[in-house]
């Protein structure tokens, strides 16, 4: 609740609104068709209301975050300012006082205009106005009005930017979603926790320890990690808004790796409490262990399927560290990848058409996919470092992973799901680790 109180979106009204892409509306942006092309959008610059100082400034910032999240969507081309033709100084947000046919002229099929206002009342207040415009009917999609506080304009901007994509394709953005991770730039192994895009960085734990293998609960509210900070390792769940940490499992020997269930009621895990590190289910309370693999192999790293009812995880049962699924009603046991002497740090997709992994390609790491029957395996990285970890994005359409590509040290990555809009998201000393995507944070 922290996070969303912390910007006061009040949306007044869907001015001039259609709502999503119900019967009888014009489908935009059809994101699975065959030669899928990016729609042109131009973002019109934002009107500073009474030129108030500093509303230049906000301004821009809010087109420039705009611009980043549509295109790191890889659904929009936005256009070059440098090609308008509208005088910005004059023109209104209106439907009315829009020639649509300048925009037209330059390629835009769609379009943002608004106005910005740096209200005195309460002190540092911000308002936004918004409009998104369909340039080729000459018709008015979506327009709100966003108030927050002056210090929250890149979440105002993210907001806005998961509307247009609502608006096209009828889905959610990721654009409000965050991102843990473990970071050596304290000197320690610590959590972390930043945007999706980077920015907004905090540390989340001052152990002095090392605390590894951050996973979201289903909720986005809480995050689940190992940590040493006893000596062994132990598996804790830490409420963000609290900061209130829960000691889960302290078995003797590993507690690692763990995964929540679709519904956040049971979460899976590697304990080695009998000798051997093998997959067990718990509570979310951390009660009602249950033991689910017998094998004198290491079984580790689970993923969870998104109907909850398979888990993932790899296995060097058959020599080399391999993926394979268990059918949790059942106990089925398949094997799932057959390529590559290593394989591993298994992530089912949201989406449960894919399942992203580390493949080990001549001497190095690259990220990869494969279909959860066992084929169609496509490799998505290539001949740049060791590149680990890979985490989905709660739609489904983007990898965040850590790779050591550029400078030998470890970095966070984004990519969409297909390889392409590679972009480095966090900078900073020290090694970047275990990216984990946080789900979409319900109110």
């Amino acid at each position: 609740m922290r996070r969303r109180a912390a910007i006061v979106l009040l949306l007044v009204g869907l001015l001039l609104a259609l709502g999503g892409t119900g019967a009888g509306q014009k489908v935009y942006l059809d994101i699975n068709a065959p030669g899928f092309k990016r729609l042109p959008i131009a973002i019109a610059p934002l009107v500073n209301l009474a030129r108030q100082r500093g509303g230049d400034r906000v301004g821009e910032e809010i087109a420039q975050v705009l611009t980043y999240d549509l295109e790191a969507s890889g659904l929009f081309k936005v256009l070059d300012p440098i090609s308008f033709i509208e005088d910005p100084a004059r023109a209104g947000i209106e439907r009315e006082q829009i020639e649509f046919r300048d925009w037209s002229l330059i390629g835009a099929e769609a379009l943002v205009k608004g106005t910005v206002a740096l209200d005195g009342s309460p002190p540092g207040e911000l308002r936004v106005q918004f409009r998104l415009f369909d340039v080729v009917d000459a018709r008015s999609l979506t327009g709100k009005e966003y108030r927050a506080q002056l210090r929250d304009v890149r979440k105002v901007a993210h907001r806005m930017a998961n509307e247009i994509l609502y608006q096209f394709t009828g889905e959610e953005g990721v654009f409000e979603t965050r991102i843990a991770f473990v970071s050596t730039r304290t000197g320690n192994k610590e959590l972390f926790l930043m945007d999706y895009d980077g920015f907004g960085v905090q540390q989340l734990t001052s152990h002095r320890s090392i605390n590894l293998s951050p996973a979201w609960t289903p909720d986005g509210r809480s995050l689940t990690f190992t940590s040493f900070r006893a000596g062994e390792p132990q598996l804790f769940r830490l409420n963000l808004a609290a900061g209130q940490l829960l000691r889960l499992s302290a078995s003797p020997g590993l507690n690692v790796g763990a995964a929540w269930a679709p519904d956040g009621r049971r979460l899976a895990l590697t304990l080695s409490r009998d000798g051997n590190p093998e997959l067990y289910v718990m509570d979310r309370d951390g009660g009602g262990l249950q033991r689910l693999t017998r094998h004198p192999g290491i079984d580790v790293s689970p993923t969870w399927s998104p109907d909850g009812q398979e888990i993932a995880f790899v296995s060097d049962r058959t020599g080399n560290p391999q993926i394979f699924v268990l059918t949790l009603r059942t106990g089925d046991l398949r094997r799932l990848t057959f390529q590559g002497s290593y394989n591993a740090s298994p992530a089912w997709s949201p989406r449960g058409d894919r399942i992203a992994y580390a493949c080990r390609t001549e001497s190095s790491f690259d990220i990869c996919t494969i279909s959860p029957d066992g084929s169609n395996s496509q490799r998505l990285t290539f001949a740049a470092g060791n590149n680990e970890h890979p985490s989905w994005s709660p739609d489904g359409r983007h990898l965040v992973f850590a790779s050591n590509r550029a400078t030998g040290r470890y970095a966070l990555y984004r990519m969409l799901a297909n390889g392409s809009n590679l972009t480095r998201i966090a900078t900073g000393s020290g090694e970047d680790l275990s990216p984990a995507w946080s789900p979409r944070l319900r109110e």
